[in-house]
């Protein structure tokens, strides 16, 4: 027994009643199909990011600042390429940019990226508007 089979139940619970909401949830992120071809998704520490998807690309608008990789749950809502649109510099915005090969920021923001939130090596990703 123990507590551990309760908080599973417990979790299992609440990850069906968001389902019934028309919510999923998927390693962690809370994924609401909003309309076709966009999405709101919820990390599992609370930030939210947007999913936008056209005829032939897709964009992710902020990352989150969730543990692991965000490609794969990204990947299963859409088999576009995606690129992502940093509505602003800071840490819970821009944790996965390393993931996304193409990333756009407004020049405003450039000082913020080069502070150290995000790897160098993603410069020449980075499309500045």
């Amino acid at each position: 027994g123990g507590v551990l089979p309760h908080v599973y139940r417990i979790i299992e619970r609440e990850e069906h009643q968001r389902e019934r909401k028309g919510k999923r949830v998927m390693d962690g992120y809370e994924i609401e199909k909003i309309d076709e071809g966009l999405w709101a998704i919820d990390d599992n520490i609370g930030c939210s990011m947007y999913l936008v998807e056209g005829k032939n690309k897709a964009l992710l608008v902020d990352t989150g600042v969730q543990e692991g990789k965000i490609l794969p749950m990204l990947k299963s809502l859409t088999d576009k390429p995606i690129s992502l649109a940093l509505t602003h510099a800071h840490i819970d915005h821009m944790y996965h940019a390393d993931e996304i090969e193409e990333v756009f920021l407004h020049e405003r923001d450039i000082k913020a990226w080069h502070g150290g939130d995000c790897p160098k090596t993603l410069e020449s990703n980075i499309h500045v508007f």
